[in-house]
């Protein structure tokens, strides 16, 4: 038996990981066109984090002609797919969608597998967080103006230094989603790294962000990104004591008129538009070019922030870093 599977979106590589570790012979096809096997083996390796067995082969995107547009490539390699499986197992198709419309367009029942299908559902509504100010914890005061926070949330994929095959491998291992914003927040502290991204920052350029705002008014910074289906930010955070982070090399981003040419700068990480829908100004932000190594900061100068009381004494108790609630 083989697997013909791909990679690249979550519903190709969940199968694409159970089959690995199940040691299940794998036909993958790769969205990508390549010249050779070798080429495309390489990008699946790549993208998974691991080498992949000599039983698997590797295909691309069949046509007359390149495409330019990833997701012209993905279409043509969901067709690939159907195409070369002897047998189609459904588990959980949109009705009217791309797939469904693959799969019912075979025209032969029985090369279709329905014994796993579920019925379809979607999405969970929107995470949201509704903490009034009487609920506010008050010991949250010791932070305010010598203190600032970097706000993390939940991940939707692997950590920055986790493999797609240990995101996947911790999702079918664990009774709940395993990586939520306190499992992220723990995840940094047992590290000891925040780690840089490019998401958003100028010239693409790595950088960790932090706010000088109270944890109050940051509240309000937290809300539901319908374009990028996560939220801003979630109330939990770690927090270092300004001094310290100045001298990790944290600085105050410099804003700019959003209307007028972008500054020239050697240090152009620090530099963000005020924006034209969101005045940027808001949220006072620090940035340090590259990755913060918390261990190069005192423990006595970093705090962790956590929704309720009960997670807060069991982050601390597993970070040993001091943690405060949130709400009380």
């Amino acid at each position: 038996m083989r697997i013909v599977g791909s990679i690249g979106l979550p519903n190709w590589d969940l199968p694409t990981c159970l089959a690995l570790k199940h040691e299940i012979p794998v036909d993958l096809v790769v969205a990508q066109h390549a010249t050779t096997e070798s080429e495309l083996r390489v990008r699946a390796e790549t993208y998974l984090g691991c080498a992949l067995p000599d039983t698997w082969r590797f295909f691309g995107p069949e046509a007359d002609r390149k495409v330019s547009k990833p997701k012209q490539l993905w279409l043509m390699r969901d067709d690939q797919v159907v195409e070369m499986a002897d047998v189609l197992i459904p588990v959980s198709v949109r009705p009217k969608g791309k797939m469904h419309s693959m799969v019912e367009a075979t025209g032969n029942e029985s090369r279709i597998e329905r014994s796993f299908e579920v019925a379809y559902q979607r999405r969970a509504e929107k995470l949201a967080y509704h903490i009034s100010s009487e609920h506010l914890n008050p010991d949250l005061r010791e932070l305010h103006r010598e203190y600032l926070v970097h706000y993390t949330r939940g991940c939707s994929g692997p950590w920055p230094d986790e493999t797609i095959v240990d995101y996947y491998s911790a999702i079918v291992t664990s009774d709940a989603y395993p990586r939520n914003a306190p499992a992220t927040l723990t995840h940094i502290a047992r590290t000891g790294k925040i780690i840089g991204s490019s998401r958003h920052m100028p010239e693409n350029l790595p950088c960790v962000s932090f706010t000088a705002l109270p944890v109050s008014e940051a509240l309000s910074l937290m809300r539901w990104r319908a374009r990028y289906r996560q939220m801003s930010l979630e109330p939990y955070g770690v927090a270092v004591r300004r001094s310290a982070a100045e001298r990790l090399g944290l600085r105050p981003v410099v804003y700019y008129d959003s209307t007028q040419t972008k500054p020239e700068s050697r240090d152009i990480w620090r530099w963000q538009s005020t924006g034209v829908k969101t005045d940027w100004r808001a949220e006072q932000e620090w940035r340090v070019i590259g990755d913060v190594c918390l261990r190069e900061i005192p423990a006595n100068c970093i705090a962790l922030l956590c929704h309720t009381p009960a997670e807060a004494r069991l982050v601390e108790e597993v970070t040993g870093y001091k943690t405060f609630p949130v709400v009380v």
